[in-house]
């Protein structure tokens, strides 16, 4: 099922490989999980990552997002693309808890 079949107001777990259409979603009440960035692989202070591969903006390449009413957490995974390094950018892995609450944190 597609995102739009999320009844309104029902809590959902949207897992989306790229972080690029985030800003498409309706409102969810929940949580969105993304990867595909890989952080950027290389992230320089300051700056930030250098290079995403897809559409998403630069901003979006790690951690978490707010756009409209959405909340969205990005990873770094675990593997990389196109050049076999990392930069200042640790893969990782992610566990979240998911527990009941009448607001959004």
């Amino acid at each position: 099922l597609g995102v739009a079949a999320i009844p309104p107001g029902a809590q959902a777990l949207v897992l989306m490989h790229d972080p690029a259409s985030f800003s498409t979603l309706p409102p969810v009440r929940g949580l969105v999980v993304a990867g595909h960035t890989h952080g950027g692989q290389v992230s320089l202070p300051v700056i930030g990552a250098l290079v995403l591969p897809g559409r998403a903006p630069r901003q979006w390449a790690y951690g978490w997002v707010e756009h409209a009413d959405n909340r969205m957490y990005v990873t770094s995974g675990l593997g990389v693309s196109i050049l076999p390094l990392r930069f200042n950018m640790r893969p990782e892995w992610v566990l979240f808890t998911v527990s009941a609450s009448p607001s959004r944190p």
